[in-house]
C-alpha cells in the first residue's frame, strides 16, 4: 500500500487539488481517486446491494491503488448492512484482517470491531464458535520485558494515550449520564439526611423498608403515615419508600398521589415511584403526564427520562409526539437524547424527520446537538447532509457531531465533507474535527493539508489539530510547518502543538530544535 498521506492528497483532488502537483503518480491515481469518491456517494446514500457490487469491482479494477484498503473494508460493510449471511460477513472481515493487519491499514480495528459484532450475534444464534474463531485471529503485541528491580514484581507498561482516551470517553460518558438523569439526581437529594420537621431518611430506616418490602404491614404502616402527614417533604419521601412494596393498593394510591396532589414534589417522586415500578397498567396516566403541561415541569421531565426502559413501541411514537408538539426545550431535548439512546432504525428516522421539519435555525441546532451520539450509517450520511447544506452554524455541529464518533468512518465522511466544499468556515471546521477525532487517519489527513497549504490562518488550524490528535506521526509535519514560516503565529501555534506531543521522544527533539531557534532568534 502506498503512503496514505498520496493517497488523501489525491482524494481531495476531487474538488480544487491535483494529484500531479502533489507527487508525480501516474493518471491512474487520480482516476481511483475518483473512482473511489463515486462508490463513497453510494455508502453516504446508503445504497448497500450497489454499493457492495462497487467496492468488490474496485478491488479488482484497483488493487494496486491506494484505496484498495478503503475498498475491501467498505465492500464489507456494505455487505453486512445489505443483509448479507452473517457467516459471509465475519469472513469478510476476517479475510480483510489477515490481508491488511501487517499492511499498516487505519481500517482493520475498524474491520475488528464489526468481526466482534457479527461474532456476538453469531453466537448468540447458537454458533458460540465463532467466538474462539475470532480470538484467534486477533494479534496481540507481546509486552516489553522490564529491567529487574529488587523486590518489586515485573509491570507491564501502561499507553499513556490510550489511558488518556479512555478516561476521556468515561467523562463523556458519566456527562452524558448525568445530562439524561435529572430524575436520578433528584432522588440522591431527596434520600439525603434531612432533619427538618424531626424526620429523617436514614440508611437505616431504607433498609428496613427493603428487608419488609413483601410484608403487608409495613405498606400499611407507610399508608397510614402517608394519609395522617400533612407535611410534603414527609409526603414525597414517603411516596418514594412506596415504590418497592408490592400490591396493587399501592398502585393506586400513588396513581392517586399523581392525579391530585397539591404538590410537584408529591406529584413527581409518586411518577418516579410509577416508573420504577414499571406496571404496564400505569403506562397510559403516565404517558399524559409527559405530553400535559397542566402537569408539574419537574413530573413530565421524570417520566421523559425514565422512559427507558419502555418498550420501543411505546417509547418512540409518546417521544415523536413529544417532538413535534412539545414547546418546553427542556423536555425537547431529553425527548431527543431518549431517542438516541433507543438507537432503532424508526427512532432515528423521527430526529432526522423532525430536524427538517423545524424552521427555526436555533431550534436545528440544538436537535443536531442532541444527536452527537447517533452512530448509524444513516446518521452519518444525514450529519454529511447537514455539513454540506446552506447553514453554516449546523455545518459546524453536524461536523464535530462525526468527528466526535472518534473513528475512521467518521473521519472518511469529513474527508467527502472537505473535499465537497470550497467554503472556508466548514473547511476550518472538518480541520479541527480531524483534530479532535485523535486517530491516526485524521493526523495524515492534516499532513497532507499541512505540506500543500501556506495560508496562514489554515496552517495555525492545521497544526493546533494536528497537536490535539495526540499522535507521534503529527510531529514531522508540525515540524515542517514551524521550520518553512516566518509568520509569528503560525510559530507561535507549532510550539504549542508540538507541546501536546511532549510524551513521543520525536517531539522531546523538536522541541529542542525549536528552543534553540526561539533562544536565537529573540
Amino acid at each position: 500500500m502506498k503512503a496514505q498521506s498520496l493517497k488523501t492528497a489525491c482524494f481531495l483532488s476531487l474538488t480544487a487539488i491535483s494529484c500531479a502537483a502533489v507527487a508525480q503518480e501516474p493518471p491512474a491515481s487520480s482516476a481511483a481517486s475518483t473512482a473511489y469518491g463515486e462508490g463513497y456517494s453510494l455508502v453516504l446514500a446508503q445504497k448497500w446491494e450497489e454499493a457492495k457490487d462497487y467496492f468488490a469491482d474496485f478491488k479488482q479494477r484497483w488493487a494496486e491503488s491506494d484505496f484498495a484498503d478503503d475498498a475491501g473494508y467498505w465492500h464489507c460493510y456494505a455487505t453486512e448492512q445489505s443483509g448479507g449471511d452473517a457467516e459471509g460477513n465475519f469472513n469478510c472481515y476476517s479475510d480483510f484482517i489477515s490481508q491488511w493487519n501487517n499492511a499498516g491499514s487505519n481500517w482493520v480495528d475498524d474491520a475488528r470491531n464489526r468481526m466482534i459484532f457479527v461474532a456476538a450475534n453469531l453466537a448468540r444464534d447458537g454458533r458460540p464458535e465463532f467466538i474462539g474463531n475470532m480470538m484467534q485471529s486477533f494479534r496481540f503485541p507481546e509486552l516489553p520485558e522490564m529491567p529487574e528491580m529488587h523486590d518489586m514484581p515485573v509491570l507491564p507498561m501502561i499507553d499513556r494515550e490510550a489511558l488518556e482516551r479512555t478516561v476521556e470517553q468515561a467523562m463523556h460518558t458519566a456527562m452524558q449520564v448525568r445530562d439524561q438523569s435529572a430524575v436520578y439526581r433528584d432522588l440522591v437529594q431527596t434520600f439525603q439526611f434531612s432533619r427538618r420537621g424531626g424526620s429523617s431518611m436514614d440508611s437505616e430506616l431504607l433498609a428496613l423498608i427493603t428487608a419488609l418490602q413483601d410484608d403487608p404491614r409495613a405498606a400499611e404502616l407507610l399508608l397510614s403515615r402517608l394519609e395522617n402527614s400533612d407535611d410534603p417533604d414527609v409526603q414525597a419521601r414517603l411516596v418514594l419508600l412506596l415504590q418497592d412494596m408490592e400490591g396493587q393498593e399501592i398502585t393506586a394510591k400513588l396513581v392517586n398521589m399523581v392525579r391530585n396532589s397539591p404538590h410537584e414534589q408529591v406529584q413527581r417522586n409518586a411518577v418516579i415511584a410509577l416508573l420504577e415500578r414499571n406496571d404496564a397498567g400505569t403506562r397510559e396516566l403516565l404517558q399524559e403526564v409527559a405530553t400535559d403541561s397542566r402537569y408539574p415541569l419537574n413530573a413530565r421531565i421524570a417520566v421523559v427520562s425514565g422512559i427507558g426502559r419502555w418498550e420501543q413501541a411505546e417509547a418512540t411514537p409518546l417521544l415523536s409526539r413529544l417532538l413535534a408538539n412539545e414547546e418546553n426545550t427542556r423536555l425537547v431535548r431529553i425527548a431527543a437524547r431518549q431517542l438516541v439512546q433507543i438507537n432503532t432504525q424508526e427512532s432515528r428516522q423521527v430526529l432526522i424527520n423532525h430536524y427538517r421539519n423545524i424552521s427555526d435555525a436555533d431550534l436545528r441546532r440544538d436537535l443536531l446537538d442532541q444527536m452527537e451520539d447517533a452512530r448509524s450509517p444513516e446518521m452519518i450520511s444525514f450529519f454529511t447532509e447537514v455539513a454540506l447544506g446552506s447553514d453554516d452554524r449546523e455545518a459546524t455541529v453536524a461536523i464535530r457531531n462525526l468527528a466526535n464518533r472518534e473513528d475512521n468512518m467518521g473521519v472518511a465522511a469529513l474527508e467527502h465533507i472537505y473535499a465537497n466544499t470550497n467554503n472556508e468556515r466548514r473547511h476550518l471546521a472538518v480541520i479541527n474535527g480531524m483534530g479532535e477525532a485523535r486517530i491516526s487517519r485524521g493526523a495524515e489527513f492534516l499532513s497532507t493539508i499541512a505540506s500543500q497549504n501556506n495560508n496562514h490562518e489554515t496552517q495555525s488550524a492545521v497544526v493546533r489539530a494536528l497537536g490535539a490528535t495526540r499522535q507521534a506521526q503529527a510531529a514531522n509535519s508540525i515540524m515542517e510547518v514551524y521550520r518553512r514560516t516566518d509568520n509569528a503565529e503560525v510559530r507561535a501555534e507549532a510550539v504549542r502543538a508540538m507541546s501536546r506531543l511532549r510524551d513521543h521522544p520525536q517531539a522531546r527533539e523538536f522541541m529542542l530544535e525549536m528552543l534553540d531557534t526561539e533562544l536565537t532568534t529573540n
